[in-house]
């Protein structure tokens, strides 16, 4: 275990740097100066050129991204070439209304997807079945922006009842709890549509692949009732479902750049839509590193969970 632990870890410090190498490789090579962006239309080549000199654009790229290197691995990315604040402070502060959005969709996810899944694999050729294989098509096929403005049309502009925009009211008596989880729901269901139907797929199929397996039908034979056999698929089915619960929280978090947007969520995904168009290397650079970081530690922890769940993970 100690050793598949440390082979996880190289890994991820591999790919975290892999990351880091392409993230700013691409923003050097988008069309356009960010520092024409930044100096203004009436700036003259000199004053551009001393704005450049002082983010150190002007030296190779092998040099530019050591020195960002170097202090990202300490937790300094920088500031932002727009806002003037440190990347990390206002990523931190991003980064927990993003953490909101994904838990409120994954909680979503989870309860459609489990107990769709494990009643749709549990009676396999009924109609349950039929239409959680309807619903997950149609949640994996359904693009997260046009739901979320299909959403946005139905329940917050014809009919009201949720706000179609921000995280809390622009009245005094906003903010609180039940605000921001008025605020959430239709984000949080456009978000979980699609993770929602890949795990009604995969919880059904595992539920089915391990209900056909000899033992089960030898538990059958031996007479046992059907909620202690249903309970011995579970607990065989658990680590698939553990693990492709765990994938799809991972990409909740780049799923979540999208919805923010279409919702205006004050979270990662909209500061890096933001960042983007506005040409802010050092905002941009620090929000893939995070989602990154954050994607691989989901992960992670997911592979220390399985073990706890599945014996044979841990022996091997």
């Amino acid at each position: 275990m100690a050793g598949y632990l440390i082979k996880r870890t190289i890994y991820f410090v591999m790919l975290l740097f892999s990351v880091s190498v392409i993230v700013f490789l691409a923003m050097r090579l988008v069309p356009g100066d960010p520092i024409v962006h930044l100096a203004g239309p009436f700036a003259t080549e000199a004053q551009r050129e001393e704005i450049r000199k002082g983010y150190g654009l002007d030296q190779p790229l092998v040099i530019q991204y050591g020195k960002w290197f170097n202090k990202a691995i300490r937790g300094d990315l920088g500031r932002s070439m727009q806002l003037r604040v440190p990347v990390t402070a206002l990523l931190t502060t991003k980064l927990l209304n993003t953490l909101v959005l994904v838990a409120g969709a994954m909680a979503i996810a989870i309860g459609i997807g489990w107990t769709w899944g494990i009643a749709a694999g549990l009676n396999p050729n009924s109609w349950i079945d039929r239409t959680a294989l309807v619903f997950s098509l149609s949640g994996i096929s359904l693009p997260a922006f046009w739901f979320g403005m299909i959403l946005i049309i139905a329940f917050a502009i014809n009919s009201s009842i949720f706000p179609a925009s921000g995280i809390v009211s622009q009245r005094g008596d906003g903010g609180g709890i039940v605000d921001v989880l008025w605020h959430l729901a239709l984000p949080a269901v456009a978000t979980a549509v699609l993770p929602a139907g890949m795990l009604v797929r995969m919880t059904r199929t595992a539920v089915i692949d391990i209900a056909r397996m000899p033992f089960v039908s030898a538990l059958y034979a031996r007479g046992l009732p059907r909620n202690l056999i249903i309970r011995h698929v579970m607990r065989n089915a658990f680590p698939t479902i553990l693990n492709v619960t765990g994938m799809q929280a991972g990409f909740l978090l780049t799923a979540a750049i999208f919805t923010e947007v279409v919702f205006n969520w004050p979270g990662l995904g909209l500061q890096i839509f933001t960042a983007v168009t506005g040409q802010d290397y050092t905002v941009v650079q620090g929000a893939v590193l995070f989602v990154s970081f954050m994607f691989l530690v989901f992960n992670i922890i997911v592979d220390i969970l399985r073990p706890l769940f599945d014996p044979r993970i841990a022996l091997s």
